[in-house]
């Protein structure tokens, strides 16, 4: 029997009525073939890469996929560490498991725009170990790719397991090019060791290095709000400039971290007045700047706290949707209303590259006690990056925060143009959550 004849290429063999009838030769091939299709529908690849454990290279994987994600950015996630999959507890899906689909498994949804798959939904005892030589991991990681419906993607963020090794370069060769990298660290000497390693070895496999990222850096005292240094700092920046490679930002230690991560809620997802959600959200601008627009990254000197800032607050304003809570429809000339729960309509208005091109309203739905988050979803549901307001409450706050929109305060008594005047030139701030009216309405 012809494999031509009876195969299709998005059908798994697993799923195929004739795998019998195909030999070994053929059935490889086949997976061949729909890996070659699945990766066509995936615009950019990037691994996350350490040269040694416990460095925190699943929770940047994770938080880093999350923010691309709220962004707007269709993402999947690949947890390819056999041994030790970690991903489903980060985001909140441990003990879930895949169902099967007409060309595969599908792969989890972790959030509108985020899917996953990793050997942990496989397991029906967590603790049980994955005791496999190389060859079943490498065909595992190719039906990872092959035989998962992974649909369209602007981004496959995958998280390699730890080292230099046979794994690492497996998921890579299944992966192809073009394929970005990025290295994570942690600052003290014995860690920098293994990261200089990594650096060499993806350069070895000519993938495009976004650079590295050193984790754990420093830590604020919750009580007197010094900086300590647990594990030093600026080593991650020290090795990219010896090494010629981007450096990519520090993100500081967080106690805050560790419970999100145990409680499968991404920190990044959480308070944007906090330091380290805000460098993961810089990081995942960055990452999407370059890779979107393969443009290069400043020079290690140029990578300061202010100019990551900077940068990130200019690329959000070029190109958004900023929801304006109005009186009436009226566009830029409409009058701005005090109370977002209680307004008539949200104008939106649609940034690109730093100018106004489009204006829109919809109607806000009937303020009830409790009602909060009607709000969050409607904006959510129309795509807004950012809310205009003269206040808000705590429990708003944290809903428009959970789903990526930001919040900035405008004075009162303008018009909506003028307000988005001011938004584009940088002089509006973001309200963090000591800056929050009094009780849980809007």
């Amino acid at each position: 029997m012809s494999q031509d004849d009876t195969c299709s290429s998005e059908k798994s063999c697993g799923s195929c009525d004739t795998t019998a009838s195909c030999d070994a030769h053929a059935q490889q091939q086949h997976m061949e073939e729909r890996l070659a299709l699945k990766l066509s529908f995936i615009k950019h690849r990037i691994v996350v890469m350490s040269g040694k454990g416990g460095v925190g290279k699943s929770t940047v994987a994770a938080n880093l996929a999350v923010a691309l994600a709220s962004d707007g950015r269709k993402v999947g996630i690949l947890d390819g560490d056999v041994h030790g999959p970690n991903i489903p507890k980060m985001l909140g899906l441990e003990g879930a498991a895949p169902q099967g689909g007409p060309s595969g498994l599908l792969p989890l949804e972790a959030s509108p725009n985020l899917t996953v798959m990793s050997m942990g939904f496989l397991l029906q005892d967590p603790d049980t170990p994955v005791a496999w030589r190389g060859p079943m991991k490498h065909t595992l990681f190719q039906q990872f790719l092959a035989d998962v419906q992974w649909g369209p993607l602007d981004y496959l963020i995958v998280d390699l397991p730890p080292g230099t090794g046979d794994e690492p370069m497996s998921i890579a060769q299944i992966l192809g090019s073009p394929l970005w990298a990025v290295i994570v660290t942690t600052p003290q000497e014995v860690a920098l060791l293994d990261s200089r390693k990594s650096v060499v070895f993806a350069q070895s496999l000519e993938m495009n290095l976004l650079g590295i990222v050193e984790n754990m850096s420093g830590l604020t005292c919750p009580h007197c709000n010094e900086r300590i240094d647990l594990f030093k700092t600026g080593g991650g920046e020290r090795a990219a400039k010896d090494l010629g490679v981007p450096f990519l930002g520090a993100i500081p230690i967080d106690p805050a971290v560790v419970l999100a991560g145990d409680a499968g809620i991404p920190v990044v997802t959480m308070d944007s007045g906090l330091q380290v959600t805000q460098a993961f959200r810089d990081l995942a601008a960055r990452t999407d700047r370059v890779v979107v627009g393969s443009g290069p990254l400043p020079s290690v000197a140029e990578n300061n706290a202010d100019t990551i800032e900077t940068e990130r607050r200019t690329n959000n304003m070029l190109s958004q949707t900023v929801a304006v809570p109005s009186m009436l429809p009226g566009g830029l000339d409409a009058s701005r209303s005090g109370h977002f729960g209680h307004c008539d309509v949200f104008t939106l208005i649609r940034v690109e590259n730093g100018e106004i091109r489009d204006v829109s309203v919809v109607h806000n739905p009937p303020h009830m006690q409790g009602g909060c988050q009607a709000p969050v979803n409607l904006l959510h549901q129309n795509r807004a990056d950012a809310l205009i307001v003269g206040g808000i409450g705590m429990r708003p706050l944290m809903g428009f925060q959970q789903v990526g929109i930001d919040v900035y305060y405008g004075p009162e008594g303008e018009t909506v143009g003028a307000v988005m005047d001011h938004l584009l030139q940088g002089k509006l701030q973001i309200i963090r959550e000591n800056q929050v009216c009094g009780g849980g309405q809007g």
